[in-house]
Formats: C-alpha cells, sequence, structure tokens
C-alpha cells in the first residue's frame, strides 16, 4: 500500500512540475510574441488610387505625411481631417525637415518654402544650375543638388531673413544625386556614385554605408538610414548592419521618433513602429 502512495505522490509531481514547465513556455513565447508585435507594429495610415505613380514620400515629426506622385502633384496627409489633401503642382522634389518645414523645387528652377497653409514663399536662392533634389534640416538649413551634380547650403539669415548659400561640393566627378539631413543630429547622408549610401564627412571624404543601389533614402542619425533599392525592397541600417524589412515597396521615410512610413504597390500607406 505504502509502494502505491509513494509512486503516486511521484506522479503527482511529475505532473505539477510538467505543468509549471509548459505554463513558463507559454508565457514566455506569449511575451515574445507581445514584443514582437510591439516592435514591428504594422498600421495602415489611409489609401491613394491605385493609379497614382508614386515618386516621393516623407515625413517631419508624427503622422505629417507628405507624397509627391509622378505628374508633379504635391499632397499632404491631414492629421485632423483625415483625408489626402493636394497642396501644390509642377513639383520636381521636396523635403520635410524635423519641425515640419517643407521646401520644394518647382519645374527644376525654382525653390519654395512653405510658411503657411496654403503659402509657399519663393526663396532668394542664386541661380547656379537647374535644381535636381532636395533635403531639409530645419527652416535653417537646406541642401540641394543640381544637374552639375554640385552640392549647395543654404543656411537662415534671421536679420534678412534669407538664405546664404554656398557650395559644399564642385566639380563633376562628385555625383551626388540625394542628400539626406538626419533629424536626430543633422548629420548628412549622400546618394553618390553607383547610387550607394555614404556618410558626408567633408568634400574630399565620405563614409561608404552600402555596397548596393539604391533609389531613395532618409537618414535619421549617424548610426541610423533607411533606403529602397531598385528592386522596391525596403532596407534598414543601423550601427553596421542592414536588415530588410519589407518587399513591394514605392517609397518611404522615417520621422523623428524612429517610426517607418511606407507605401506598398498598391498605394496603401503603412507605418511601422519601431522604436
Amino acid at each position: 500500500m505504502a509502494f502505491y502512495q509513494l509512486s503516486f505522490i511521484k506522479l503527482m509531481r511529475f505532473i505539477f512540475i510538467g505543468a509549471i514547465i509548459i505554463l513558463i513556455i507559454f508565457f514566455f513565447f506569449n511575451d515574445i510574441s507581445n514584443l514582437n508585435r510591439q516592435v514591428n507594429e504594422v498600421n495602415l495610415i489611409t489609401t491613394l488610387p491605385k493609379d497614382v505613380g508614386i515618386k516621393k514620400i516623407d515625413v517631419g515629426q508624427g503622422e505629417d505625411i507628405w507624397i509627391l506622385d509622378d505628374d508633379g502633384v504635391l499632397y499632404h496627409w491631414s492629421t485632423i481631417r483625415k483625408e489626402i489633401v493636394t497642396m501644390a503642382k509642377s513639383v520636381t522634389d521636396f523635403a520635410v525637415g524635423m519641425d515640419g518645414t517643407v521646401a520644394v523645387i518647382t519645374s527644376y528652377k525654382f525653390l519654395y518654402i512653405r510658411n503657411m497653409n496654403v503659402l509657399w514663399q519663393r526663396l532668394n536662392e542664386v541661380r547656379y544650375d537647374v535644381y535636381y533634389s532636395i533635403s531639409i534640416c530645419d527652416s535653417n538649413t537646406i541642401f540641394i543638388t543640381t544637374f552639375n551634380l554640385d552640392l549647395i547650403k543654404g543656411v537662415y539669415n534671421s536679420y534678412t531673413n534669407t538664405y546664404n548659400w554656398e557650395y559644399v561640393t564642385s566639380g563633376g566627378y562628385r555625383i551626388f544625386l540625394q542628400t539626406s539631413c538626419a533629424s536626430r543630429d543633422q548629420s548628412l547622408w549622400l546618394l553618390g556614385p553607383y547610387s550607394y549610401i555614404s556618410r558626408y564627412i567633408s568634400e574630399h571624404r565620405q563614409i561608404v554605408r552600402s555596397d548596393m543601389a539604391f533609389m531613395q533614402m532618409k537618414a535619421l542619425s549617424e548610426e541610423y538610414v533607411i533606403g529602397v533599392d531598385y528592386s522596391n525592397r525596403l532596407w534598414v541600417y543601423s550601427y553596421g548592419t542592414w536588415r530588410l524589412i519589407r518587399d513591394g515597396v514605392k517609397g518611404a521615410t522615417i520621422n523623428y521618433n524612429g517610426d517607418i512610413f511606407f507605401i506598398d504597390s498598391d498605394n496603401f500607406i503603412f507605418t511601422i513602429k519601431e522604436n
């Protein structure tokens, strides 16, 4: 009798320990699953008509999203009205600064900055060349590239209410297709020769961060940048490592908080909250 009683006690102890182990495993993987959902949470923001060709998307803080289509129409996602609003036409490139300032190039010739809801102020730039791309740190600092492949910097002068312009680089052997001023530390990133992504150090030195061609990029800091390659894949670079995030992406950007926004092949606009 004692033998059977002892065996029964051992059996119950075994079942109890097994149940504890199963519960621990369940809660561990449930926590990991919740963590993954937090790290890679993908939310739908809005949609655009599927026949609209997307050239670029950019954002400053929060969900202050701006979109440029292939026909040169610039749209803004109104977080109050929860709809897409047309803001300008004949735009060839634009950029949004960390403070929400929006700067545009129109018809490759003129620079404008948004200083009221629908009012665009023409900048006092010296005519360097036909303008190709634009990047803006904030209302104080703007970078432009030209079709002569020069990189030019504009710094705001509050006393004269104008921008002082100067060459950062000039010379045909330096090819800068796009620049990005990182929102957190204002480090300067370049999409340069062979469409590789690099970080600007000086006119004669850049640190190459990719060995693959990208068609667009947006920097967050000197150690964090996102890019979309020519196969429409979204990548994130962080402290020396590139990670593939998503396929089928037409355009992507990142806000000051580190949230990634992208447009997929069906013109759905999503956000990925990674941080």
